[in-house]
């Protein structure tokens, strides 16, 4: 994740609103996307607020 505000803010926002947060992410966020020459994709980094785990995804 790019900004470390960004998961708490959601969260919140998804909470007031009685929704489920859930959010997707690159590793090495955008900056290493943007940066990145003749290399793969980064793996997408997921989590789920109810399960409050971490799980990759190729």
């Amino acid at each position: 994740m790019d900004w470390s505000v960004t998961l708490a803010y959601g969260q919140a926002v998804a909470r007031h609103l009685g929704m489920q947060f859930q959010t997707s992410w690159r590793e090495g966020g955008i900056e290493r996307e943007m940066c990145r020459q003749e290399t793969r994709t980064a793996p997408v980094v997921s989590i789920a607020a109810s399960r409050r785990e971490r799980f990759h995804t190729a």
